[in-house]
């Protein structure tokens, strides 16, 4: 398969497809490589090398499951099977960029991109985690555009005031813990890369479900209180670390789950 890809190139995204008023509207400048799975973050490091070029990153491959959970969720994923004929993965092709250039609006406007980019590891809801699995999963299907737009409609409902009979009408996204996430607009700088992070640390700061998200803005994660707002206990780190955050008013975390201290 990477010998077919490696031999069409451009073709692979044919040429009828690039033509459709849909692709025409966005003007997108295709890159077409193939990746071998390797030890070392190969995939990841390939992506890192063109952060500034790239706008966003799909990835086809035939083992998702080989593929971390970060990756899924950072770049835009479908299956396909290496045994396949060139029209048939043009056509596989397609599909998935139709899919992935639907969702572009989304992440183009301030408040979905806001709710899209929440992070995973520490926002607890139902909702998130069906989209986690959506986009995981299923970025080849038919009917995935349907089914994002039903599970995004339900995760946006979570963004409302944080005491709804208050007359403060400033609107926070609420999860199943009763935290609530204040996106920006403070800007604390940029997330650590460096050691112990990892490059999904930073794949998945800067691209979400395969689109480029802000870096340097993020979420205050806090709870509601009489006496204002306050938040303690332990909460996944950005590499699956432990942090424990001893008691504040909130804590600043990136759509990385990067705690950076206050």
């Amino acid at each position: 398969m990477r010998d077919v890809v490696n031999s069409a190139k451009s073709e692979i995204v044919p040429h009828t497809y690039r033509e459709t008023a849909e692709v025409k509207a966005i003007g997108p400048k295709f890159d077409v490589r193939a990746v071998e799975f390797g030890k070392n973050f190969a995939i990841e490091r390939s992506i890192l090398a063109e952060l500034e070029r790239w706008d966003g990153v799909c990835l086809l491959t035939d083992n998702l499951m080989k593929l971390s959970q970060r990756l899924r969720t950072s770049c835009f994923v479908g299956k396909i099977d290496p045994n396949l004929e060139l029209t048939e993965v043009i056509a596989i092709t397609v599909r998935v960029l139709s899919n992935y250039f639907r969702v572009l609006p989304y992440m183009q406007d301030k408040g979905s991109m806001q709710a899209l980019a929440l992070p995973l590891e520490n926002f607890d809801a139902d909702e998130l985690r069906e989209l986690i699995a959506l986009f995981a999963q299923s970025g080849a299907d038919n009917l995935f555009f349907r089914n994002f737009q039903s599970l995004f409609a339900k995760l946006r409902k979570r963004h409302m005031p944080r005491r709804p009979k208050n007359e403060y009408k400033k609107h926070y996204f609420q999860d199943d813990q009763k935290k609530h996430f204040d996106y920006g607009p403070e800007d604390h700088g940029q997330f650590d890369t460096a050691g112990p992070h990892t490059p999904l640390c930073e794949i998945s700061g800067n691209f979400r479900f395969g689109w480029k998200i802000p870096t340097k803005y993020h979420f205050n994660m806090m709870k509601a209180s009489k006496k204002g707002t306050y938040i303690d206990g332990n909460f996944p780190g950005c590499h699956n670390q432990i942090i424990n955050i001893p008691g504040q008013t909130h804590v600043n975390i990136f759509a990385n789950d990067f705690h950076k201290p206050k």
